[in-house]
């Protein structure tokens, strides 16, 4: 901002004529110039963005049309960002341009002054520049409080390519722009592209496997080519759930408003706590749980030990014993068994050595090519006997980073490398997509997609 400030008075102070156009560039390549990084910061994205919509608006100073210059303004910039927004966070608020119309002038207008004032007034009166400060500081909190939208408020659509970004980009600039109101209506269709993103569909016969990054928790996204599987949700916390902001968003990205099944395999918070919004903003027709608490609370199924079915050539198990021992709640976890053609995922939710040892008894044959790490790593789980029976390809840790508990522990570690499988764990590449194919089985890392410079390496 200061450096915008500055670009700006620039030409006055020095006495020489720069247009407005000029000034704005002159203050983007100074930031660049200070902070080369700031590029890959979606901030600075907004911030040109946002000023480069109102300049469009003010040089073409179109102020007696009926609309107040105000509103079109504010309209400009919700324009203006929304493409951006919605790259970068998958999900945009409404009623922007409502609470801008609001938030602008009082930080403009009442704020910035104020809090000039009150830095003054501390070098005169510091008592009474502090109080000024507090109250103006208790006063844009109110402010934010007010304007923090009830869960279930904003549009999420997911992230959308980036030439869908583009097009939304120069739509949003056809929109701002006077004069061609016949490339209005041609803005809308392309606008529409960021809605409809293209679908990487999964081919007949084969699945694909979402381990997604939900931190210290677990959520995995199972899709054949006419269904879809959603094992656990992530957790939920005071300020708002895992689904929400990670499930949800991939669910919209991809296409996905039904779930065929939901399996939550246990109570717990880091594997069920997303449920509720889940099931407010995504059709389910199936509810399994190895949890009874949960199953009369929301009338949901048990997961019955054995219990098979098949979509398309994809064929779907639950293998964990149907007496667990000792019972516990991590004991009660649905463990799921997928297969199609050469590739296999077991998904053991919680379960302890003790589980792990019934199932091998019961399932002696039983090998995979993928397999998560039950309770995310945990030293109770992950067995000697448990790896050394599934020979799994690749071993997946689903946990958050630095966390609490020290998943995965380094007894784990270390017995999936004494036998030289490969791991991979969704703190160091993010989501982790696994394809079965008909040339093979498949593992992709998230970061190896999207890279970024602070993910490199």
């Amino acid at each position: 901002a200061l450096i915008m400030a500055l670009a700006m008075l620039l030409p006055v102070l020095i006495n020489r004529s720069m247009s407005i156009w000029q000034r704005y560039l002159l203050a983007l390549v100074l930031v660049l110039l200070i902070q080369p990084l700031s590029l890959y910061q979606p901030g600075f994205w907004l911030s040109f963005s946002a000023v480069g919509a109102l300049l469009l608006i003010v040089a073409n100073g179109d102020s007696q049309k009926r609309i107040k210059p105000l509103i079109k303004t504010q309209f400009a910039v919700f324009l203006g960002l929304f493409p951006l927004l919605l790259l970068w966070m998958g999900q945009v608020a409404l009623i922007a341009p409502l609470v801008n119309l609001i938030a602008i002038p009082a930080l403009t207008f009442i704020m910035l002054p104020g809090v000039l004032v009150g830095l003054m007034l501390c070098l005169i009166d510091p008592p009474s520049g502090a109080a000024l400060l507090n109250f103006l500081g208790d006063g844009f909190w109110y402010l934010l409080q007010r304007c923090v939208l009830p869960e279930g408020q904003g549009l999420l659509v997911g992230h959308p390519s980036l030439m869908a970004s583009v097009l939304a980009v120069l739509a949003a600039a056809l929109f701002i722009l006077p004069g061609w109101i016949g490339g209005r209506g041609f803005a809308f269709f392309m606008i529409i592209a960021m809605f409809f993103p293209a679908r990487d569909r999964v081919q007949s016969g084969e699945f694909r496997a979402t381990v997604l990054d939900v931190g210290q928790g677990l959520s995995v996204l199972i899709e054949t080519e006419q269904k879809t599987l959603l094992y656990d949700t992530g957790a939920a916390y005071p300020v708002g759930s895992i689904a929400r902001y990670t499930v949800i968003p991939l669910l919209e990205n991809r296409g996905i408003d039904r779930l065929d099944r939901l399996v939550v395999s246990h109570k717990d918070n880091d594997h069920s706590g997303g449920y509720r919004d889940l099931n407010a903003e995504v059709d389910i027709a199936e509810f399994h749980t190895g949890s009874p608490d949960l199953r009369s609370r929301f009338n949901a199924k048990p997961c019955r030990s054995g219990a098979a079915w098949e979509w398309g050539a994809v064929r779907f198990k639950y293998i964990q014993p149907p007496h667990p021992s000792p019972l516990t709640e991590n004991n009660r976890s649905c463990v799921l068994l997928v297969q199609s053609g050469g590739c296999s995922l077991v998904i053991p939710g919680d379960i302890e050595s003790s589980v792990e040892e019934q199932i091998i008894r019961e399932y002696p044959d039983l090998k995979v090519n993928w397999l998560i790490a039950a309770h995310h790593g945990s030293r109770f789980s992950s067995s000697d006997l448990w790896l050394a029976s599934l020979k799994p390809e690749k071993v997946i840790f689903s946990a958050g980073f630095d966390n609490s508990y020290g998943h995965p522990a380094g007894d784990v570690v270390r017995r999936v490398g004494d036998l030289k499988v490969p791991m991979a764990s969704t703190v160091k590449g993010g989501a982790l997509i696994l394809t079965s194919g008909s040339d093979g089985c498949f593992m992709e890392r998230y970061r190896d997609q999207k890279k970024r410079y602070w993910t490199a390496g």
